[in-house]
């Protein structure tokens, strides 16, 4: 009439996306059991998914009136568990830039107005991160100096995250100017004495930036 009991500890895999996981656990013994019906034992759990996502954001270029830049966009899971695709990586750009294009492995970009996303439809691995996607932008001509932030944001659309802290990043940097300025002045003369001369002066901007 004696019991003996013990605690098994698992590890379960990051990948698993089944609702139930089913175990069943067997015991016996040279001595005869006269009742061999309740041998077995099996348990069915439940199982759920949990991905931290995070997005970091980082200027990779100068920020400069009139010229092109880059922003890198790294995403990362945390885990416990893997981000089961479609990941969504959301890009709002800031009045003065444009989109020109978005890149990276595995992701599929595009944008609509002001609003750069991208997708990754494989999952992405705990404690792992994504290909890094390179957003390039153009920045208006006539920006003036001074602060431009960028916020960036992921999210999966199938796993829970435990965390929407880091599902959002703000980069602030400093844009500047250059303006490459020119001028040229001729006559029309020969003048003579006496009379009026005249100068014909022309000034030019070769960019990148709108001289302000």
């Amino acid at each position: 009439g004696g019991t003996t009991s013990f605690t098994a500890t698992v590890a379960l895999a990051s990948g698993v996306t089944v609702s139930t996981l089913t175990n069943m656990a067997m015991v016996s013994s040279p001595t005869t059991d006269p009742v061999p019906s309740n041998n077995t034992s099996t348990d069915n759990a439940g199982t759920t998914q949990s991905a931290d996502l995070q997005v970091v954001k980082t200027l990779t270029s100068s920020l400069v009136a009139g010229q092109d830049a880059t922003y890198s966009l790294a995403v990362s899971d945390n885990g416990p568990s893997d981000a089961a695709g479609t990941v969504t990586l959301s890009d709002t750009l800031p009045t003065g830039e444009s989109y020109q294009s978005a890149t990276g492995a595995g992701w599929s970009c595009g944008s609509s107005g002001a609003l750069v996303t991208c997708t990754h439809s494989g999952a992405i691995v705990a404690g792992a991160a994504a290909s890094v996607v390179t957003v390039r932008v153009a920045l208006a001509s006539d920006v003036t100096p001074g602060a431009i932030t960028n916020t960036a944001s992921v999210n999966s659309e199938t796993t829970p995250d435990p965390d929407a802290g880091n599902n959002t990043y703000s980069t602030t940097n400093t844009s500047t100017t250059k303006a490459d300025l020119s001028i040229t002045k001729s006559d029309d003369g020969p003048f003579t004495a006496g009379d009026d001369g005249e100068y014909a002066i022309n000034v030019s901007n070769a960019g990148p930036s709108d001289a302000q």
